[in-house]
């Protein structure tokens, strides 16, 4: 297939799938909006400090999933693609993890994979194996899932414009060399939506994520620790959440996070990402798990898809 009708046929799938996929769910999305604004808060509270005072930093809020990559495995859908965005919020999960990246024109968008490849996506020929961070924003456009339901690669302000309104937060994981530019345009944009306290910032190492701190002094952060030996000095960054692996949380690390005031975050992906792995790190102190399962897990463990929804 020549570079050409490879473009045209990208352009054609990304336009049948607005019209069969996109526009149905947005539409859906804006009635659960819609059903946000009558639910009984202070009629005075903006909708992000509305979600933050009800969601998942609130000291009363459930144990809760964060959808890895959209959660979209679950369901049969591209990582971090358009349809996996609308479908987590349109299904009101509480927190939807993404990827973020930054091209060479400084586009923000979504995908996690530092290399493109034509298992998922369907590329020209020519571009795979190619770094994500060389695309910019006009050859985004042209790269769509293979399967015509997922749709193509989000960038930073497409998404945030579908969690505008919303009480789902986004978990998002800064990847690649996010430079300081990369850094002061997301910041830009989370002040232009009025989003820097509905969305998590996570990167590593810790020094990156004290740039960050530096940058959005206001917005969430969750700071990735490996070992025991990193708890002060992520800590001293006063994060939100930290992230852990399960055999690190001893009863004496989870008293110091609690007396701290910090969430806990444990991931349980792969083969142990079932019921009876998130029954055992919630027991264990848990309160977020990073799962491809999220819906399960608001099935299996009773819990609210938004904290305070009814």
């Amino acid at each position: 297939m020549t570079g050409n009708s490879t473009q045209r046929t990208a352009g054609k799938k990304a336009a049948l799938w607005r019209l069969t996929v996109y526009l149905p769910l947005t539409v859906l999305i804006a009635a659960c909006q819609y059903r946000h604004a009558e639910s009984p808060f202070e009629p005075s509270i903006a909708s992000a400090d509305r979600c933050a005072a009800q969601g998942v930093l609130s000291a009363r809020a459930a144990k809760l999933p964060s959808a890895h990559r959209l959660g979209a495995k679950e369901i049969g859908l591209a990582d971090n693609s358009q349809a996996a965005l609308l479908r987590a919020v349109a299904e009101r999960l509480p927190i939807a993890e993404v990827d973020l990246r930054s091209g060479r024109d400084g586009t923000l968008f979504l995908m996690h994979d530092r290399r493109l490849s034509d298992s998922e996506w369907q590329v020209p020929v020519e571009w795979v194996g190619r770094s994500a961070e060389s695309l910019n924003a006009a050859e985004l456009e042209r790269i769509c899932a293979r399967d015509m339901a997922s749709g193509c690669v989000p960038t930073l302000e497409m998404a945030l414009r579908v969690i505008q309104g919303s009480c789902t937060t986004m978990q998002i994981d800064l990847k690649g060399d996010f430079s300081q530019g990369a850094l002061h345009r997301l910041a830009a944009l989370l002040i232009s939506f009025g989003l820097g306290r509905q969305v998590l910032i996570q990167t590593d190492p810790l020094e990156e994520l004290r740039q960050v701190r530096k940058v959005l002094p206001e917005t969430p952060v969750i700071a990735r620790i490996f070992s025991e030996q990193q708890l002060d000095s992520a800590l001293a960054l006063s994060p939100e959440i930290i992230q852990l692996d399960e055999e690190m949380l001893s009863p004496e690390i989870r008293a110091r996070l609690v007396r701290s005031g910090v969430k806990i975050l444990i991931k349980t992906l792969g083969e142990g990402d079932n019921p009876e792995r998130w029954r055992k790190v919630v027991a264990k102190g848990a309160d977020i798990i990073l799962t491809d399962f999220p819906r399960r897990m608001l099935e299996e463990l009773a819990m609210p898809a938004i904290v305070g929804g009814p």
